[in-house]
């Protein structure tokens, strides 16, 4: 596990490298479906990524948002995001990064996510806390979550409302509006978790999650003292159906609404 968490920080450096590089001259764009592209950026990242994880770890699992599934026989997977906030990334919005978790026999036991724009790196490891890293100041520092209650909460929801879920979506944001003290929409997980994580927000609702957009990043949120579960309140995994992120202060409040008002829609 050493061996690849060291492997992990190297791959974030050199992500960090290729993406401040083609930022501001994204090519090949493609439309995978309405409103979700794949740029050139996002294909040169991967493909170093999983090259470089297939070198050193040849029998690992690789989970990766182009690519899909590269079937190991190890107790060991990764599951990647190149570039996590593409739509930000090509409209030339530094809102974006890149982010991977390492999983062993299906457990999330570290997670990475880089801002390359902030120059800083958020890592958490099961067990053992989360962390924010200033590359530049090759500074490290604990983080945790905030303690602010629901009333003064500010809590980022995470959903375009442009799929076939939207009305039921903006119903459910009506629900929780009057409650807390304000809402943001980023439109890129590798700043949402962190925000929540060193305590600058208080909870992220998502309703379409995908495992490689939300896997380090709730694990980073659990170490840094915060709760992240289903709208149910069932403990949260990969390829959970729904997620709620939270400081935990404020987490029953929450999902005593979205189990109301989601299953009402």
């Amino acid at each position: 596990m050493e061996e690849r968490k060291k492997l992990a920080f190297k791959l974030c450096l050199e992500a960090r490298e290729i993406l401040l590089r083609k930022f501001n001259d994204v090519r090949n764009i493609a439309e995978k479906s309405a409103n979700d592209y794949v740029t050139d950026a996002d294909l040169k990242i991967e493909k170093y990524l999983i090259d470089s994880i297939s070198a050193k770890f040849k029998q690992d699992t690789i989970i990766s948002e182009e690519k899909g599934t590269l079937k190991g026989n190890t107790e060991f997977k990764w599951i990647i995001d190149p570039l996590d906030g593409t739509n930000n990334y090509l409209r030339g919005i530094s809102l974006a990064g890149m982010q991977m978790a390492i999983l062993k026999d299906e457990k999330p036991l570290f997670g990475i996510l880089l801002d390359p724009f902030m120059n800083e790196i958020y890592y958490a490891e099961k067990g053992k806390g989360a962390f924010k890293t200033d590359i530049h100041l090759k500074r490290k520092i604990k983080i945790q979550v905030s303690d602010r209650c629901l009333g003064n909460a500010m809590v980022v929801f995470s959903s375009s409302l442009t799929n076939d879920k939207g009305e039921e979506q903006i119903k459910v944001l009506k629900e929780i509006l009057p409650l807390i003290g304000s809402m943001r929409m980023f439109g890129v997980a590798i700043r949402c978790f962190p925000f929540i994580a060193q305590g600058s927000t208080e909870a992220i609702i998502s309703f379409i999650p995908k495992s490689y957009d939300i896997t380090a990043g709730s694990l980073l949120v659990e170490e840094a003292g915060g709760k992240v579960t289903t709208f149910d309140g069932k403990p949260w995994f990969p390829d959970m159906p729904n997620l709620v992120a939270s400081n935990s202060k404020i987490h029953n409040e929450l999902v005593g609404i979205l189990k109301k008002t989601w299953k009402n829609q």
